[in-house]
């Protein structure tokens, strides 16, 4: 704005102009950028430190730690001693053994079968990359909603309602489903229940974990205590093509 006999700048103006700070250098947002951190909670790195040792002690998930560090984090397995890193927000965590499928952590754990995709979105729909994922990330996966126990604990309203019970097939809670016969020309694997509502015949192409997600049978190891010969260790191996699976018990399947 400059002085002229059409405009109405003057002295008070000129002062107030004064006080507006000068825009940022592009060293300044530079070093603004390099200073941010979500959660200000950093992490100076320690010699041998990886994102796996890392992640395991601050109870954080090793793939979150890489993805809000990775400019700075060319390797997981050697990062540089004395470089600062930015730590994600906590979450309850589940450290990742070499034999654990998503679906076997879900059960040795009693948690919902979709428990470790919804919390590790990086993870594909028959969890065919956790193992390579979390060897190179870190083997810490988060096993619940991001946050502390206390700040999660806020975020809950009281509620003046009874408390709800999930519907699910087995709780008895459901309406009642009618048994049906196994499909024709079919073998049923030793000791399926016959108390059925609905039948799967297993093709070449089908895993434990897609069966679970079509049928929404994977809560607290359903799949696997109607079909028992499906084997926990190692469903996928277990899985016959043209036999039939019963991924619908009718209430009262287990008192039979």
């Amino acid at each position: 704005m400059q002085s002229s006999q059409y405009s109405v700048y003057n002295e008070d103006y000129k002062k107030e102009l004064e006080q507006i700070p000068p825009p940022l250098t592009r060293k300044d947002e530079e070093e603004e950028e390099e200073d941010f951190c979500l959660n200000d909670n950093w992490y100076t790195n320690k010699k041998g430190d990886t994102c796996d040792s890392i992640s395991k002690a601050a109870g954080v998930s090793g793939v979150l730690l890489y993805m809000g560090n990775q400019e700075l984090l060319r390797d997981c397995h050697k990062i540089p001693e004395g470089l600062k890193l930015c730590l994600p927000t906590v979450c309850k965590t589940y450290y990742v053994k070499p034999e654990d499928t998503c679906l076997s952590i879900e059960i040795s754990l009693g948690i919902r079968w979709d428990t470790i995709r919804k919390y590790n979105s990086w993870v594909d729909r028959d969890c065919n990359n956790l193992q390579g994922g979390t060897e190179f990330y870190g083997k810490s996966v988060c096993i619940g909603p991001l946050g502390t126990a206390d700040t999660l604990a806020q975020l809950r309203q009281p509620s003046t309602e009874r408390d709800f019970t999930p519907l699910r097939i087995s709780s008895g809670n459901t309406p009642n489903l009618l048994r049906v016969s196994p499909p024709e020309n079919t073998k049923i694997p030793e000791g399926a229940t016959l108390r059925c509502g609905k039948w799967h015949v297993v093709t070449e192409s089908d895993t434990c974990r897609g069966i679970c997600q079509d049928n929404d049978i994977c809560a607290d190891g359903l799949l696997l205590k109607a079909n028992p010969s499906l084997k926990k260790d190692d469903c996928q191996a277990s899985l016959v093509p043209g036999v039939a699976l019963c991924v619908a018990p009718i209430s009262g399947w287990d008192s039979e």
